[in-house]
């Protein structure tokens, strides 16, 4: 999953209810600090931040 112009978002939460994810690419998710919430996803092979 691919996730471009994310300036306004201020929490992936809902992104680590996605369990079936193998890989994420966010871009821009300039207001994001800490994605440790990721290390929930147990099936995430490939990350791009």
């Amino acid at each position: 999953m691919q996730l471009g112009s994310g300036s306004s978002v201020d929490s992936i939460e809902s992104i680590t209810e996605l369990k079936n994810l193998v890989a994420l690419s966010v871009e821009n998710f300039q207001k994001i600090e800490d994605y440790s919430l990721l290390t929930k996803l147990k099936n995430l092979e490939s990350l791009s931040i």
